[in-house]
Formats: structure tokens, sequence, C-alpha cells
């Protein structure tokens, strides 16, 4: 967890913070959120070379990959009334590993769903980073989605990021195709 973490910080978002956001299916079609409307799946050896150690489970990208919106869903189960208390005890665990920024966190309905919402500051190689990070539960178990920036374009980004989280939205799971039967 604390590896996949550290590998958000690296993701640096695009010039183009005007860009048109569009609604996309993401995680296997379980959710849409708004993004940039021509960010695309990022090809499994890129992800695969930006994130060697721990991928992503999607990562989407502007043509230059130089803006990533990421999803990540653990093996870790997480039941829907624990996403506050669960995804603040990993924020703060990481924050003491990692010595990030903590600008702030704030507990959030969003389309009927908890979700827990991280900013913070890193430092990656060469310069900060600005990270806006959401935590929730998907189908019991531990998602987190994050969306990144040098912190040069973080007064640029930072309203259209907030705007992306705050679009989130669940699908409902489909019925299941078995008949009911009927006890008489």
């Amino acid at each position: 967890m604390k590896q996949f973490l550290l590998l958000f910080t690296f993701c640096v978002v695009c010039q183009h913070a005007n860009a048109q956001l569009a609604y996309r299916r993401v995680l296997s079609n379980a959710a849409e959120i708004k993004m940039p409307a021509e960010f695309y799946i990022l090809e499994e050896r890129i992800k695969n070379f930006k994130y060697p150690k721990n991928p992503p489970t999607e990562v989407y990208s502007d043509s230059a990959a130089r803006v990533n919106l990421v999803f990540k869903i653990t093996n870790q189960p997480l039941a829907e009334k624990d996403v506050f208390k669960n995804a603040s005890l990993t924020v703060e665990q990481v924050a003491k590993t990692m010595g990030y920024e903590t600008l702030s966190t704030a507990r959030s309905t969003i389309n009927g769903k908890n979700v827990y919402v991280v900013r913070f500051i890193s430092q990656a190689a060469d310069t900060k980073i600005y990270n806006l990070m959401f935590m929730f539960s998907l189908n019991g178990k531990f998602t987190i989605g994050s969306f990144n920036c040098v912190i040069r374009l973080r007064d640029e980004w930072e309203s259209v990021a907030e705007e992306m989280v705050q679009s989130l939205k669940f699908m409902l799971p489909k019925p299941s195709n078995s008949p009911v039967h009927s006890s008489k």
C-alpha cells in the first residue's frame, strides 16, 4: 500500500487545465468520473515502466503521458461503514513514512458513497507535487484514486481536480440473472 501511494506522488499533470471534461467509465465500468476528454488508458508497457513495483489498476493520461488520473483497487477488504476510519489511518501511516505535508483531509459523501479525500504536497526528485487523493470502497475493496501535478501547476489545476473528484459516480451492480423462486 505504501509503495503504491508513493508511486502516485510521481505523476505529473498536463499543461492544459482548460481541457474539456467529459464523463468516462472507469474501474471496469463500476464507476464514472469527469476527466479531460483527451485522456486515454495508458498502455500496459508504459504503465508497468512508470509503476514497476505495484502498478495501478487503471491509468488515464494525456497523449504525452504527462497528465495522469490513477486508480488502484487493492486486495484489502473495506466495508462502506469503515471507509473514513480505515482511510484516515492509512493516510496517517503513509504521511509519517513518506514525510509529506498534509494540506487537508475531508470526509465526503459523493453520490451516496463515503469518500475520504486528502490533499498533500510530496517531494519528487526535482520538484514538489500537489496531490489530491480520494479513497472509497468499491465492491467491498479499498480503492484509491489520485490526481497529481507539479506544484507550479497547482493554481491552474486545483479546481479542475476538485471538479473531477466531486463528479465521481458509482454504477449499481447488475441484478443476477438467476430466477427468483417463491415458496407457497
